[in-house]
């Protein structure tokens, strides 16, 4: 970040920073780190694509507590002000649902698996819940349980 302080010959001065910043942290950092999550990238690789084209950016431990910090806490905020909007609108309504669940892995070795629910007439997910197969008995309870 580039900030210049300028006192002029009549006594006025003035500062100029880049970009603001939220107690002392530049705000474009939590951008790019909201960026590379929303996007998908691996943050890892984003770095080091910043690093390669010779531009200042954020460590990968910086990256990771901004993650935790903001960019996660903002995503579940959202997430459950658009649910409970959507609950409300269908609220005392008939539904038609569909639900289908996912496994990060085939087979009985999957790890995590999500499973989603769906208004059928509108297309909206209505729920989602990601499951741990250490939460469960094993990998094929993970649709039961979600």
């Amino acid at each position: 970040m580039i900030s210049t302080s300028s006192v002029f010959p009549n006594g006025h001065s003035s500062t100029w920073e880049s970009q603001k910043c939220h107690h002392g942290m530049p705000w474009a950092n939590v951008l790019v780190a909201g960026a590379i999550v929303f996007s998908g990238a691996n943050a890892s690789k984003s770095l080091i694509l910043f690093r390669h084209l010779n531009l200042q950016m954020m460590s990968i431990s910086t990256f990771s507590r901004l993650q935790a910090s903001y960019v996660v806490p903002a995503s579940i905020f959202t997430w459950d002000f658009h649910q409970q909007t959507l609950l409300a609108e269908y609220q005392g309504r008939s539904l038609t649902l569909g639900g289908d669940a996912r496994c990060d892995s085939p087979g009985f070795t999957a790890k995590f698996g999500s499973y989603t629910l769906m208004e059928l007439s509108s297309g909206k997910i209505l729920d989602f819940q990601l499951v741990q197969s250490n939460e469960v008995p094993g990998s094929t309870h993970m649709e039961l349980e979600g």
